[in-house]
Parts: structure tokens; C-alpha cells; sequence
């Protein structure tokens, strides 16, 4: 059964052409610049989320009782350990395999600038989620087939918790990112929009920590004139302008939601012991194994 499992993930082919010297270039044509560069965003989300789907299926093995519904399942801190834990890893592999300045940093550089990306790119990950499977009753889908409620804080934080005071605590970012998932949803991103913020995440990020801002600014000026072009050709100069200005300010949301999750984490630890613990992929300090 779990041979079964293990083979149903799908693997992304590994780029021919580094993505940083596509996005860098500037010798070709301004349309043919568009779709060269955002041909090499496209797959990048669909590709987590099918290796993380892939996890939760191997996870689905291991408790084959447990998981024999494939509806949402409310989330328990064993359930979320593990895929919090495995998704921190497929973050780690989503840069290393695609993008070769990540690599190329040093180790100091690469524990700087991974959890402030990956806090990022999980909340808009998650709210994609939670859109994209229309979760009702105020559900937030925190993993693939896994949610968060009110109603369910005992199994996440042991019936020893302090119901009331962990309510209070979470119920401004349970709001916040259930607007954000509102938003996401109406969006209705493509598959190379959600790639595209996903680079525009990265290099924002080494521009903050002053990593290799040369090349950052770079990217991401190039990365943008892409989309933009991108979709006044689709959508035409009007209604394109419009949904890049949306699609931009997401950025901004995100940086709301990660300082909104960092002030939790402190407040968080005074009332659970480990709180920090609990909420991995929500901290800029996590670093990459």
C-alpha cells in the first residue's frame, strides 16, 4: 500500500536553462522576453502543490483508518507536525531546485533569507487553498485535505489549553487571512501568475536582506515588466493594468499577514508553552535543515 502511495507523486523536470540568466537577460525581443521569462515561473506552484499532495498521501499510509475520507479532516497537531515539517522541506527544495542564486548563497545568506520566503509563500499558499476548495464556516486550510476551526483548538493545542485566551489570540489572523483568501479566490490566479509571485517573493526578500541586490533588482524589474506585458496582451491596457496592480499588492498582504504572525508568535508563547513550535511555517527566523 505505501509503494502505492509513493508512486503516485509527480515530479517536475528539472529546469535545461538557468532560470536566474533567463530572467537577467535583455538581448532578446521585449515579447519574446515576456514568454521566455514567464514560461520559466509557470509550473512552480503546481509543482509543490503536487509533491505536497504527495505527502499527504504517504501520510494517508501511514494512517490508513484515519485518513480513509478524502473530505478536509480537521487539524491535529500530529497531522499538522507533519506536514508542517514536510512542507518546510518542499519550500527548501522548491528554491534550491529552481532557483540557483538561492543556491549559490552562502549558508549564512541561504537561513537569512529562507524563512522570511517561506513564511511568505506559505500564506499565500494556504489562503489558495482555502479558495480554491471553497472551505466553509470560517475554515482555513492550513495543508492539502487538512483545515483549522475554532472548534477544534483541543486537538491542536491539548485539552490543557486555555480555550478562551487561544481564541482571542488567533481571531485578528484568522480574519485577515480569511480576507486574504477571499481576495485570492477572486483573483483566480493562473498558473503562472502564482509562479510569478513566487519568484517576485524571493527577490523582494533579497533586496530586504541586502543579498546580491544587483541581480535581485534586476529580476524582479524584469519579472515585473514580464507579467505586466503579459497581461495587457490578454486582458488588454485597461483591465491588464487593473489586475497587475492587484496581483503587485499582494505582495504588500503579505508582508501585513508576516508581521501579523510574528507579533502572534511572541504573544503566543506566553499563553502555550512552545506556541512557536506549533506554527513552524509562520516565522522569518525558520531556517532551512
Amino acid at each position: 500500500m505505501r509503494k502505492e502511495c509513493v508512486d503516485s507523486s509527480s515530479e517536475h523536470r528539472r529546469l535545461s536553462v538557468s532560470l536566474d540568466d533567463a530572467i537577467a537577460s535583455t538581448s532578446v525581443s521585449p515579447i519574446l522576453q515576456t514568454s521566455h521569462i514567464l514560461s520559466y515561473f509557470e509550473k512552480l506552484h503546481s509543482t509543490f502543490f503536487e509533491r505536497q499532495i504527495s505527502l499527504y498521501k504517504f501520510m494517508s499510509c501511514e494512517n490508513p483508518i484515519f485518513f480513509q475520507n478524502q473530505q478536509f479532516q480537521p487539524m491535529t497537531m500530529e497531522t499538522h507536525n507533519y506536514m508542517e515539517k514536510g512542507s518546510a522541506d518542499l519550500v527548501a527544495t522548491l528554491l534550491t531546485e529552481n532557483f540557483p542564486i538561492f543556491q549559490n548563497l552562502s549558508k549564512t545568506d541561504k537561513q537569512k533569507i529562507f524563512g522570511p520566503f517561506a513564511v511568505r509563500f506559505i500564506n499565500l499558499h494556504r489562503c489558495w487553498l482555502t479558495s480554491k476548495y471553497s472551505l466553509d464556516n470560517e475554515k482555513l486550510a492550513f495543508h492539502y485535505r487538512i483545515y483549522y476551526h475554532f472548534d477544534d483548538i483541543e486537538k491542536l493545542f491539548g485539552e490543557e489549553a486555555k480555550r478562551e485566551d487561544i481564541r482571542k489570540l488567533i481571531s485578528p489572523m484568522h480574519s485577515i487571512l480569511l480576507r486574504f483568501s477571499q481576495k485570492i479566490g477572486n483573483l483566480d490566479l493562473s498558473e503562472m501568475e502564482r509562479g510569478s509571485l513566487i519568484g517576485l517573493i524571493l527577490y523582494q526578500q533579497m533586496e530586504v536582506h541586502e543579498m546580491k541586490v544587483t541581480f535581485a533588482s534586476e529580476a524582479q524589474k524584469n519579472l515585473l515588466i514580464a507579467l505586466h506585458t503579459h497581461l495587457i496582451q490578454i486582458h488588454g491596457i485597461t483591465s491588464g493594468g487593473l489586475r497587475f496592480a492587484q496581483i503587485v499588492s499582494t505582495l504588500t498582504d503579505l508582508e501585513m499577514i508576516s508581521n501579523s504572525w510574528n507579533n502572534m508568535i511572541i504573544l503566543g508563547n506566553l499563553a502555550v508553552p512552545r506556541y512557536h513550535e506549533i506554527f513552524l511555517l509562520v516565522s522569518d527566523t525558520l531556517s532551512p535543515k
